[in-house]
Order: structure tokens, then C-alpha cells, then sequence
């Protein structure tokens, strides 16, 4: 993050299908479009400090094109990337995905920092957008793979930053 408190929101869900099948559906860039309404588009190849070419939907028929870089990808475990204004410390965003495997299935972890001074101007709405995004993602991938959504973790938001490194 760059300036500014960040504004954090963490979703969580187990999907009642193997984390391979799940972690596929997350680095098949080209059928983004098939089941991601909030990332309606997306190119590149998945590898750590690669830079992906993303088509946002942030306004209803309004996509935003960002290249975000790879800054953690873990097969079959972490996928990871960032993105900063080029104006520094106006906005960042860091979105991260975690799988891990439960007896239910897969426990998806899909969260995301924004940081910056637009961030914290506007830090209520993006909490609440955000949330609705990411919980109607989860629920997207969900049904993509051919699992409806098993059990949905309470979502959580705060400002505190991310820990630098996770183990």
C-alpha cells in the first residue's frame, strides 16, 4: 500500500469441489468473462512478476482496462497481484486469492487491499461495493465449477494492513 490507511475486505467460502479444479478456473485468464462479472476480462500468463492485462466492471457497461503484476502465484495455493496509480499514493490495489483444501471441498479465501488517499476518501463506499463484488465472485466461481456454494464465511473489513509475508 501507498499512503493513507488501506481499506481491507476478506471473503471467504468453501466450494464443494476439489482445489484443482477451483485453482484452474482461477488462472484460465481467457474464460474470466464466463463466470466473473467484476473481471469481465482478462489475458496473460499466470506466472510470478508477470503482468496481466485486466478488463474491470466497475460502473454497469463501463470496463476499465488495468494491468495489474503477478506479485505471489503458489500452484495450487496463491494467486496474487497489485496495482498502483501512476500518480503514487492516489490508489492501489492488491487482490489475492487463497485456496486451501477442506473435508467440504475447497476453502476459498478472496480478498482485497486498497490503498492510497482516494481509498481512504472514499473508504465506507468501497468496503460495502467491494463486499457485494467479491461475495457475488465467490458465488460465480462457485457455481463455475460445478459446486454451488457450500458454506460462506462472515465477511470481515477493516483498515488494518496486510501482514508483508504469509506463511
Amino acid at each position: 500500500m501507498v499512503g493513507g490507511r488501506a481499506v481491507r475486505v476478506e471473503t471467504a467460502l468453501v466450494i464443494g469441489a476439489p482445489r484443482a479444479r477451483v485453482w484452474s478456473a482461477l488462472v484460465d485468464l481467457e474464460r474470466y468473462a464466463e463466470w466473473n462479472h467484476h473481471i469481465v476480462g482478462a489475458r496473460g500468463e499466470v506466472a510470478d512478476g508477470a503482468f496481466l492485462d485486466l478488463a474491470m466492471n466497475l460502473a454497469p457497461g463501463h470496463h476499465t482496462p488495468v494491468t495489474v503484476r503477478v506479485t505471489e502465484f503458489r500452484v495450487p495455493e496463491v494467486l496474487e497481484w497489485r496495482w498502483e496509480h501512476e500518480v503514487p499514493g492516489l490508489f492501489s490495489v492488491c487482490h489475492r486469492f487463497e485456496l486451501a483444501v477442506v473435508d467440504a471441498g475447497t476453502h476459498l479465501r478472496n480478498e482485497v487491499e486498497l490503498g492510497g488517499t482516494l481509498a481512504e476518501a472514499t473508504s465506507e463506499l468501497l468496503r460495502q461495493t467491494m463486499t457485494e463484488r467479491f461475495v457475488a465472485m465467490n458465488d460465480d466461481l462457485a457455481t463455475y465449477v460445478g459446486a454451488p456454494p457450500a458454506r460462506r464465511k462472515p465477511v470481515i473489513g477493516t483498515n488494518e494492513p496486510w501482514p508483508k509475508k504469509r506463511d
